[in-house]
């Protein structure tokens, strides 16, 4: 069902990081094996991704028999990002991480804000008497893990630089 969390007992940045993994674009040449096979120290998520892998799989297929032909991928890049983010990574070790990876700062940027928001509407639209008040709680700890700055101000992040925008 919808409580991946706590079907695998995710943590906060856990979650944050498997929603990271759905909601952002899969690396330019990155396969789907490597996402199941990532050697990942959190063992839980690594079960979840596996899940979620075999999950996808079948979700593409009944997409293909509809048509759709733009299934849905799994981003190792945004998964580590995210979960180092809502970790309590800093964002110069982070902007490090990914520009090692050909990531920009914007690109990291708009990877961690897209994955805020997809975890702030899900707490906007998802009934807590369907989920019960845990997943809630869980997913409201997401979000605080998430939400620092710069995402959390209104930062400015093209290539490499930062500034904040106060709007004068």
């Amino acid at each position: 069902g919808l409580d991946v969390a706590g079907r695998f007992d995710l943590s906060p940045a856990e979650l944050a990081a498997l929603v990271a993994a759905m909601v952002s674009q899969g690396g330019r040449s990155e396969s789907q094996d490597r996402i199941v096979d990532m050697s990942l120290p959190e063992v839980k998520l690594t079960v979840a991704v596996a899940w979620l892998s075999k999950e996808r799989e079948r979700l593409a297929e009944s997409q293909w028999r509809h048509g759709v032909m733009e299934p849905i991928e799994l981003s190792s890049e945004a998964l580590a990002l995210a979960l180092s983010w809502a970790s309590g990574g800093d964002w110069k070790d982070l902007s490090e991480e990914g520009n090692a990876s050909g990531m920009a700062d914007g690109d990291i940027f708009r990877c961690l804000m897209r994955t805020l928001e997809v975890l702030t509407g899900l707490e906007a639209v998802v009934d807590k008497s369907f989920v019960g008040s845990a997943w809630h709680t869980r997913l409201k700890s997401a979000i605080d893990a998430m939400d620092r700055s710069p995402l959390r101000d209104n930062m400015v992040i093209d290539e490499g630089t930062v500034e904040l925008d106060l709007g004068l």
